[in-house]
């Protein structure tokens, strides 16, 4: 393995455990609160969870302000995209991860914090917050349907052929594969044209087949046991390749229609994003102006 993928796998670990500590951490409060987040509200203030949980309480008003400032964290990957002394501060795909995470456990937090009461001019960024999260999932599918380079920088449609010819003549060269047997791969990945021509149409289409293809590959490895007894070690290298193949050709078919959605999304994206920045900095400035400054 190389030095790149070591790396790689390295921080996938580390992100992974950020997301296990976090979960544990929100797990540890919601089971502390003594029922405090599903009480009626008109009954919490006679809890003895009251003076802690509440949006100005302890642990209310530091999970409003740890979940804040992951919400502002979430423009450095703006920054590391578009700021050019930073263009070479890491992996792109990294950052966004960094970004994903930010906006899974932030809005979370700052939920806790409002005590699930959404109320006035506040209600209008946590409901921008809930449209920037969900709809960021949704952003974050096509993004990984655009195939990119090591740098994270987008692949043009010839070096996506280019790189579909290499998989070719690898399974050729190294594992003597014939025409038919990539022919077999290449029907895993086949979308009809009609289902590629709209972008809605193709993101779902993508998903069928991301779905359906797992399925697929599956089969083509007992058929690759059964008919070419190939040996188990071989057959790794043979399926890491075949799986590489089938998603790249999957996201070749529906490139144009991906790539156009995922444009779409953006222009839709930054609305909610810039109204809740813009509230919850007006309602942080309100709380502080009032006195609620924590433990500062």
């Amino acid at each position: 393995m190389g030095s790149h993928d070591k790396r790689n796998r390295g921080f996938n670990y580390f992100i992974a455990s950020l997301y296990i500590v976090s979960f544990l951490a929100i797990s540890f409060v919601v089971y502390n609160s003594d029922d405090y987040y599903i009480a009626d509200h008109t009954k919490r203030i006679r809890m003895d969870a009251h003076q802690l949980y509440k949006p100005s309480g302890l642990i209310g008003h530091g999970l409003g302000i740890v979940g804040s400032t992951m919400m502002l964290l979430l423009l450095l990957y703006s920054v590391r995209k578009r700021v050019k002394v930073f263009r070479k501060a890491g992996k792109l795909a990294n950052w966004l991860n960094v970004h994903i995470f930010f906006g899974i456990i932030g809005p979370i937090l700052v939920t806790l914090h409002t005590t699930f009461k959404f109320n006035g001019i506040v209600a209008v960024s946590f409901w921008s917050m809930a449209a920037v999260a969900l709809s960021g999932f949704i952003g974050r599918y096509i993004y990984v349907q655009i195939p990119r380079n090591l740098a994270g920088h987008e692949l043009s449609m010839q070096e996506m052929k280019n790189l579909n010819r290499e998989f070719n003549e690898e399974l050729k060269r190294d594992y003597g594969f014939t025409d038919e047997m990539i022919a077999k791969i290449d029907k895993i990945s086949h979308i009809p044209q009609r289902k590629v021509n709209r972008e809605l149409t193709a993101l779902i289409t993508t998903v069928e087949t991301d779905i359906t293809s797992a399925f697929k590959l599956r089969d083509l490895k007992r058929e690759y046991t059964r008919q070419y007894q190939i040996p188990a070690g071989k057959m790794r290298a043979i399926m890491k390749i075949t799986k590489q193949k089938t998603k790249l050709e999957r996201r070749m078919r529906a490139w144009e229609s991906l790539h156009n959605l995922f444009h779409y999304w953006h222009i839709a994206h930054k609305p909610f994003a810039i109204v809740m920045l813009i509230i919850m900095v007006v309602h942080v400035t309100v709380a502080v102006l009032f006195g609620y400054t924590w433990i500062f």
